[in-house]
């Protein structure tokens, strides 16, 4: 206290200089009021509001606003040594309130087993606390530096600890990886909260990791925890703040974000909710702010990843009014959100006309939605609109078993020229599906290590395979470049025989391994499917499991011009390329010609 007070003291005598007014009673309550929202009774013995006052009635008139706000007597200001007849003037009387009229916003509940407590702050202002056991420190904090703030408990137990105060530069304060936070409430924002500067430029705080890794939170999310934020806001301000909270519990609180608006920012939402599994209820709209700007790095990167109780459908405007293309951006936002509804809206993702092939677009769309089992009906048309670039969509809509339809010209109405692509797990597990797009993979060219890695692996409903599908593949195979591509497309019938015609050259490892491993329904290998692949040389796991599974299959095995591929590769070592290769295909005519390690 005599800290604070004493830096009042110098605000006071420097005032002078600055040519700072004497104040009356009337000045000191309605200042009370404007900054604390409380109205602090006149002092009886004062009946003209008009009167001058001196310091000891600011002082006492500070301690009966503590006491209204705390429910007891917190402070005795007015009977310490700076309680004097000295007359207070505009700088220092606005300074005494701000600083020691103790108005707590934000509490924070601790487990039952607490026996010490600590946290962050990483901002310069004036800070009070109130550890709940009736010590209570204020600090005037000059610098920006993260500070621990630590207290030690005479016995264990449950406590509320209140902090009050006001942030003047920096940042904010962090819970991370506190075990014994179990509750909160009220507003962090109101305490770190934006600050309008002269040139009319605002300065915001960053809430990066708020409370990350603090496990034993539960309860619902205050919403105002962030009252008193809006505007801009720099690199990951409201990444991973609550990461990891699996025990949140109700509704993302309407407008938790809804102040903050303007250009977007690399990181800005990354991990936000994160595995916080027992939130419940749908995304509001406009959750995340207002934006308009150029995508950033990572900016929704697994925002609600893991976020399995979250139900309804996904707002179309969630990520504002963004165009371009950045890594990572949309990586893994929605993996398994097992309870989200309804179709992807039109547009969700943006705007990509101003993506050029100097764009880095690595992991941009990896992910998105996997795990989404609840998501039904058809992928928008134009989710990729304007995008010219080369795609990796790993795993984007992997698990999504309720999307019913790929749309004509998904990937290929996008492109100016054909460029090289990735679809490892794309569509796997898209059960749903009845059928591909003849053209879906047109415009994608060239051939890349893993390209259509279980691509629609377990699409059950899928029942042919289109012409052409992969005819602008063009180029040498590479490692697993069709590893488990329809695997386990139970009632798949029928391939194309010119299915892979875009590829020849050198066999590559496991260029081939369990294509259509657990097709049980295939009736047939068409002659010519594999007939580009060149015959001088193998490659491990090349046509491991190939059609291992394939039990409906009748007609000859596979060849290549017009030779049987045991034929041509005679190696019948225990372990080798072909092993399994058909494992249960007993109704093919040449079966019992089949060496028995290709069984």
């Amino acid at each position: 206290m005599k800290r604070l007070l004493f830096g009042i003291f110098c605000v006071l005598f420097c005032s002078v200089a600055q040519s700072a007014q004497i104040v009356n009673v009337e000045y000191i309550h309605k200042l009370i009021e404007q900054e604390h929202g409380i109205t602090v009774p006149y002092n009886t013995d004062l009946h003209d509001p008009t009167v001058a006052v001196n310091m000891k009635y600011l002082l006492t008139t500070i301690d009966v606003a503590n006491q209204m706000l705390s429910g007891e007597s917190i402070t005795d200001y007015g009977n310490s040594e700076y309680a004097t007849t000295v007359a207070t003037d505009t700088v220092a009387t606005l300074e005494m309130v701000r600083d020691h009229v103790r108005n707590y916003k934000f509490f924070a509940t601790t487990t039952p087993d607490t026996t010490s407590f600590s946290f962050t702050i990483s901002a310069s202002g004036v800070f009070h606390i109130d550890w709940g056991d009736g010590t209570r420190e204020s600090y005037r904090k000059t610098n920006t530096t993260a500070t621990t703030y630590s207290h030690e408990y005479a016995d264990a137990g449950e406590y509320v600890i209140k902090i009050g105060g006001y942030r003047t530069g920096g940042n904010s304060l962090s819970f991370t990886n506190n075990l014994n936070l179990a509750k909160i409430d009220g507003s962090v924002g109101a305490i770190f909260s934006t600050i309008k500067n002269k040139n009319g430029s605002v300065s915001n705080p960053s809430f990066s990791g708020l409370f990350n890794g603090c496990t034993n939170l539960t309860g619902t999310i205050p919403p105002d925890l962030f009252r008193g934020i809006y505007g801009n806001f720099g690199t990951s301000a409201f990444g991973a703040v609550f990461k990891n909270c699996s025990g949140l519990t109700g509704n993302i609180p309407n407008n938790l974000f809804g102040d903050i608006y303007g250009n977007t920012a690399e990181a800005l939402f990354a991990e936000t909710f994160w595995n916080c599994s027992g939130l419940t209820g749908p995304i509001p709209d406009g959750l995340l702010g207002r934006f308009s700007g150029v995508a950033r790095p990572s900016m929704f990167l697994r925002t609600f990843s893991g976020c399995s109780g979250l139900t309804g459908p996904i707002p179309k405007n969630l990520f504002g009014d963004i165009y371009g293309g950045a890594p990572h951006v949309f990586n893994s936002t929605f993996v398994d959100c097992k309870g989200l509804t309804g179709e992807i809206p039109d547009g969700l993702l943006g705007d990509f006309t101003t993506v050029t092939k100097s764009t880095n677009v690595t992991g941009m769309f990896s992910s998105t939605f996997s795990g989404c089992s609840g998501l039904t009906g058809a992928i928008p048309a134009d989710l990729f609109k304007g995008y010219s670039v080369g795609l990796n969509l790993e795993n984007m809509f992997s698990g999504c078993s309720g999307i019913t339809e790929i749309p004509e010209n998904l990937f290929a109405a996008t492109f100016a020229e054909p460029v090289d692509c990735k679809f490892f797990r794309t569509f796997k597990g898209c059960s749903s599906l009845k059928s591909i797009p003849g053209d879906l993979f047109a415009g994608c060219t060239g051939t890349q290590r893993s390209q259509f890695y279980e691509t629609f692996a377990g699409c059950s409903e899928i029942t042919e395979v289109p012409e052409n599908l992969f005819a602008s593949i063009v180029g040498e195979p590479k490692a697993e470049i069709f590893f488990g591509t329809f695997s386990n497309c139970t009632n798949l019938v029928k391939i194309p025989s010119d299915l892979f015609g875009g590829l020849s050259g050198t066999p590559a490892n496991g260029m081939f391994q369990q294509t259509f491993n657990g097709c049980a329904s295939l009736e047939s290998i068409p002659e010519k499917l594999f007939d580009n692949i060149l015959t001088d040389t193998d490659a491990g796991f090349m046509f491991y499991y190939t059609f291992s599974g394939c039990s409906r299959l009748s007609g000859g095995s596979a060849k290549i011009k017009g030779k049987y591929l045991y034929e041509i590769w005679t190696d019948t070592a225990s372990f080798h390329p072909f092993s399994h290769m058909y494992s249960g295909c007993t109704g093919l005519t040449d079966y019992a010609d089949i060496p028995s390690n290709w069984k």
